[in-house]
C-alpha cells in the first residue's frame, strides 16, 4: 500500500512543500482485541531549500515527521539524502519503522 501527498507548512518565514510517501512494507500479525497491528513502514519525504550547498538536520529545517500512533518500543532509522537540482537543495529523509502499531479510530472491521 502506498499513500503520497503534498504538505505546505504554515512558516512565518517561508513556506516549504513537502512531498511524502508512504510505504507500507508489510503488516503483520492484527490483534483487534487490543486494536494493534505489526507493521514496516517506510515514510519518504521531499523538500527544497534554496541558497543551500550542504543539509545538517540539526541545524537546517526539516519536517519534524513522527508516526503518531507507534509505541514505545518501535524502530525508527532515519537516513538523509541531498543534491543540488537547479540551483536548489532537494533533500530526501527516508524514515524506516518497525514495531506495533495502535488503530487511531476504528469504526468497522472488514471480515475475510
Amino acid at each position: 500500500m502506498e499513500l503520497k501527498s503534498r504538505i505546505n507548512s504554515d512558516s512565518l518565514v517561508n513556506n516549504k512543500l513537502v512531498e511524502v510517501s508512504i510505504h507500507f512494507l508489510s503488516i503483520g500479525e492484527i490483534d483487534t482485541m487490543n486494536e494493534k497491528f505489526q507493521a514496516e513502514i517506510l515514510i519518504e519525504s521531499k523538500w527544497n531549500l534554496d541558497d543551500l550547498t550542504d543539509y545538517d538536520p540539526k541545524l537546517n529545517w526539516n519536517t519534524k515527521l513522527y508516526v503518531e500512533n507507534a509505541l514505545q518500543d518501535c524502530k525508527e532509522q532515519i537516513t538523509y539524502q541531498h543534491f543540488i537540482d537547479d540551483s536548489c537543495l532537494t533533500i530526501i529523509e527516508s524514515r524506516y519503522l518497525k514495531g506495533i502499531l495502535v488503530f487511531l479510530c476504528i469504526y468497522h472491521i472488514p471480515e475475510f
